[in-house]
């Protein structure tokens, strides 16, 4: 377990789950072909530029994104409603960035 995964167990509530996400901008179907021609280069210079960690906290009413900063600084936003719309995916668009759920945490 991380520094950050121990920051989210402690922060989150008992009870409710926790699921890891990656974040990465969303970007036009052309930049995705100039990415492909150039083996996938600015979409990696996009991953090192994310500092941090991001989690969604899930309750039976309520959707939390949590991003804990290198500091573990920890910042809440309310994601019911995009949630919500995105039932039975695995991912979410919001506020221009597609965080995608990688593994479950608790």
């Amino acid at each position: 377990m991380n520094k950050y995964d121990k920051k989210i167990v402690e922060v989150a509530p008992d009870g409710e789950t926790i699921h890891e996400l990656i974040r990465r901008p969303v970007r036009s179907p052309l930049f995705h072909f100039i990415d492909i021609l150039l083996d996938s280069v600015l979409w990696s210079a996009d991953g090192f530029t994310s500092k941090g960690a991001y989690y969604l906290v899930l309750d039976k009413t309520k959707a939390e994104l949590i991003h804990i900063e290198r500091n573990l600084d920890v910042s809440h936003k309310d994601v019911t409603s995009v949630v919500q719309v995105s039932a039975n995916k695995n991912s979410f668009k919001f506020e221009g960035y597609k965080y995608k759920l990688i593994r479950k945490i608790r």
